[in-house]
């Protein structure tokens, strides 16, 4: 009985911290009874032994990842490399997680179809806001300096999936790829993911925004032949048919639909099958083109003649969700003449712009002063001139307001796979649990939120 009214006790001041860390804060009174609430939330620590699959099939090359945002599945992937060809095969696990019970292997996703991988790759899954969707960026890291292959991979949520008993050869899948040019700018999920159903893409060079909605019901039946061979081609919304200068096919990414195995219909803007709706756009802005009729316009008001652009560094900055605006920070290096239009001088220049995805408008919204650039760093090399990655992060500071846990993205990396220096235990995102990894041989984890 003592027991029991001890438990009681300490269930008690789990459920009232709240109130007394409010009564801590106005009054500054209740530490006692804060820090005996605080002491029962001390996470219990369980082995990753102790809750193994039956079959410990864990074990066979997964890595463990974390947890998901509801706390009722472990994720881990699977990289699987074939003998003979040296391709390496990429594949996403989800875990039902009780503390009394072993883990249960319970939904698979194939990453990357269509790709011959033959490096690892850096990873980046992540859940965005409404847990609609699961998106997994793939990118390798030694290429040539030119460019670097990123592929994702777009799922409809596990937890669908599960609830409507859907087997993973009724499941949809979105594949693309793109290549990241210099200044290798990173995957940003709290920015490329900001709006519900959409993704958006800095490429380098180019902004792409690629708006999917995924469906899938009770498909019993395979797409049929006849559409798995039709050629994609993207028919943009009326409103990205204008004549806007800053709109590139170029940079539209063919993106494959596959259904379970099989590729489904390459589709124009959307595909109906029974018990299954795929519908897809994009828009994007090229950046160097606007940059051009941008600065064309902004140095001849300064009395400077515009010749060329040496080179860029784009940056994302912030996103609205409701409009659909994607604020972003070129760093410019130029070529561009004063009172004497024989001689031409290297300079460089700031521009903050804002782009509608929806419209496809672009504007700049400050532009600074010209200013010189010195010879030394006019020769430099163009993989390693990123100025605006630290000023555009300055920004994000200046706008940031802190969201709250359910306007966060989850998202995990597998970085510690290529520093070789695994995480001790993993935290469950509600729940005072540690999952600790006794020893080296029982998985490797990862997390990073």
């Amino acid at each position: 009985p003592v027991r029991n009214q001890t438990k009681c006790r300490s269930c008690c001041m789990a459920k009232n911290i709240v109130s007394l860390l409010y009564n801590r804060q106005l009054r500054w009174c209740g530490g006692r009874e804060l820090e005996q609430a605080a002491t029962c939330l001390t996470p219990s620590r369980i082995s990753l032994a102790q809750i193994m699959d039956r079959d410990r099939a864990l074990l066979r090359g997964h890595v463990i990842l974390g947890f998901s945002r509801s706390g009722d599945h472990m994720i881990s992937y699977q990289c699987e490399l074939d003998g003979s060809t040296s391709e390496h095969c990429y594949s996403l696990h989800w875990w039902a997680f009780n503390l009394h019970r072993p883990l249960t292997h319970v939904w698979r996703g194939q990453l990357f179809r269509g790709e011959l991988l033959v490096r690892e790759l850096h990873l980046l899954v992540c859940q965005t806001l409404d847990e609609s969707c699961l998106v997994v960026v793939g990118c390798r890291k030694l290429w040539a300096d030119d460019r670097r292959p990123c592929y994702v991979t777009v799922f409809p949520s596990p937890l669908q999936a599960l609830s409507d008993h859907t087997t993973p050869a009724d499941s949809i899948s979105l594949h693309f790829k793109y290549d990241l040019l210099p200044p290798f700018p990173a995957f940003t999920p709290s920015l490329s993911l900001r709006i519900p159903g959409c993704i958006i893409l800095n490429t380098g060079d180019s902004l792409v925004f690629l708006s999917y909605r995924v469906s899938s019901g009770d498909a019993t039946t395979p797409p049929n032949e006849e559409s798995t061979q039709t050629r994609q081609v993207f028919a943009l919304p009326s409103p990205f048919r204008t004549a806007s200068p800053v709109l590139s096919p170029s940079h539209l990414l063919p993106v494959d639909v596959y259904w379970g195995d099989q590729p489904l219909a390459d589709i124009t803007r959307e595909s109906e099958k029974p018990g299954v709706s795929v519908a897809l756009s994009q828009s994007s802005l090229d950046v160097e083109l606007w940059l051009s009729g941008a600065l064309q316009s902004e140095l001849e008001l300064l009395g400077f003649t515009f010749h060329s652009l040496t080179d860029y560094d784009l940056q994302l900055v912030e996103v609205c969700a409701e409009r659909g605006d994607v604020v972003f920070l070129v760093v410019v290096m130029l070529e561009a003449s004063g009172h004497s239009p024989s001689i031409s001088e290297s300079y460089s220049i700031e521009i903050t712009g804002s782009w509608n995805a929806h419209s496809g408008h672009a504007r700049a919204l400050r532009v600074s002063s010209l200013q010189p650039v010195p010879p030394l760093l006019n020769q430099g090399s163009h993989g390693q001139w990123n100025p605006a990655a630290s000023l555009a992060l300055a920004l994000r500071r200046e706008w940031h307001v802190p969201p709250s846990p359910q306007h966060t993205i989850r998202a995990f990396s597998n970085h510690t796979v290529f520093t070789g220096k695994s995480l001790h235990s993993l935290h469950h995102p509600y729940l005072p649990v540690q999952v600790v990894l006794v020893t080296s041989r029982t998985a490797t984890s990862h997390s990073a939120d």
